[in-house]
């Protein structure tokens, strides 16, 4: 049996529940299938632009109202978008799902995008960028992977340039919404004590009006040849900030297991070879950790990590050392098995609240079109071998596959060490 129920509405529009009656809290999510690879480069940052332009106001609520009309029932109304969707998500008690639900959908159906409303908003984001490029270990991932995808829509960053926002108005936001906010690539996902026949009732009623597009959006895949570059850019900070990154398979292929284990024997927890030689042998960083951006077509497999000027060459000189060390040398049982528990680990203590059972219903429905209990996750990570994890280390860590970005502090200059 199941442990999530899937409609389909007569307007294409797809609903999953995962009914959890342990609670007395929902996750509802209304998903599009629309992110800022999906962004012509001129239109880059518009998903995220609509994302929170839609809370300033639709045809029966201001943005005030919008806020308290779920507030008031003590729940929560959020959003966010990434490079392959946009979400619009509230949490409340059950009893308010009818509610929360209806106002939900009247935000996405019905934004006005009042001019004034916008251009404050504008400020807001611009505010955003700033906040993000002041925070190096947030910005260096989004700096790799416009290298890293050059010419390509997965090289847009999700918040855009500050000359694309001050460009946007309502006209192109209603426009986009036109062109991308269609039945059949919309996603209704719900998580908590709301049974599977009330919130198809509701999606039908709610979003039934919706209109289908003849053709779905066809995306373009990346390549995944690696050309390497380094970069180099200078801030003012005091430590320097490293990623070291390439690009890989993406989640539609069959390996994504075996390069999850891969990713946390390296550097995905304290005990990998990482952490123990670069933090607990050598005390050359604070922060290192390996780390997969995941795209359906493409992943970004790297290494992360911030040091001292001083420090810098060394920790990347033992970084390549170490990989060359697991495709000369091999792993061993007893570390692969502590990755195996520990991933597993971590993927069921992630799915345990309602907001990460809601977004394992869309996100698997969009990928795969299926939902994977965590039984068959387990099996799949189970059933990698050491062979596989070889292999795929001897194809993934050739240095000479991976670029670097680094940003470093003013104060050292090109001379440092």
């Amino acid at each position: 049996m199941k442990f999530y129920e899937k409609t389909t509405l007569p307007n294409g529009i797809r609903v999953l529940t995962q009914e959890v009656n342990s609670i007395k809290s929902f996750t509802l999510g209304i998903w599009v299938n629309v992110g800022s690879r999906d962004e012509e480069k001129s239109l880059n940052g518009l998903s995220h632009f609509i994302e929170h332009c839609v809370f300033k106001g639709t045809k029966t609520r201001n943005a005030k109202e919008i806020a308290s009309s779920v507030e008031s029932l003590g729940g929560y109304i959020n959003a966010y978008t990434t490079k392959e969707h946009t979400c619009f998500y509230t949490r409340a008690l059950n009893e308010h799902f009818s509610e929360s639900f209806e106002v939900l959908a009247d935000l996405v159906k019905n934004p006005t995008f009042p001019e004034d409303e916008i251009e404050k908003e504008k400020s807001v984001i611009l505010e955003e960028i700033s906040s993000i490029n002041d925070t190096p270990d947030d910005v260096i991932f989004d700096l790799i992977e416009e290298k890293l995808f050059d010419g390509h829509g997965l090289a847009n960053p999700i918040i855009g340039k500050e000359e694309n926002i001050l460009s946007f108005n309502s006209e192109l936001a209603r426009n986009f919404i036109e062109q991308n906010y269609s039945a059949n690539k919309i996603i209704v996902s719900v998580a908590g004590p709301v049974s599977h026949s009330l919130v198809v009732e509701k999606a039908e009623q709610l979003l039934g009006d919706l209109q289908p597009k003849n053709s779905e959006h066809t995306r373009v895949e990346p390549s995944l040849l690696n050309n390497r570059v380094e970069i180099e850019e200078y801030r003012d900070i005091n430590q320097v900030h490293i990623c070291i990154a390439r690009k890989t398979f993406g989640l539609k292929d069959e390996r994504r297991s075996a390069l999850a284990l891969l990713n946390t024997l390296i550097g995905g927890m304290t005990s990998s070879r990482l952490f123990q030689l670069i933090r607990e042998e050598q005390a050359l960083a604070y922060n290192i950790t390996s780390f997969i951006n995941n795209y359906f077509d493409a992943s970004v497999f790297g290494v992360y990590l911030s040091t001292s000027l001083n420090n810098r060459n060394r920790a990347i000189d033992l970084i390549k050392k170490e990989f060359q060390s697991i495709t000369t040398d091999g792993i061993k049982t007893e570390e692969l098995e502590i990755a195996r528990n520990y991933l597993k680990g971590g993927i069921s203590m992630s799915l345990e609240n309602t907001s990460a059972k809601s977004t394992h219903l869309a996100v698997s429905e969009f990928y795969y079109g299926e939902v994977k209990s965590l039984e068959e996750i387990f099996n799949l990570i189970d059933r990698v071998s050491k062979d596989e994890i070889m292999n795929l280390a001897e194809e993934l860590l050739k240095w000479e596959d991976f670029s670097i970005y680094q940003i470093m502090p003013k104060m050292g200059g090109k001379n440092g060490n």
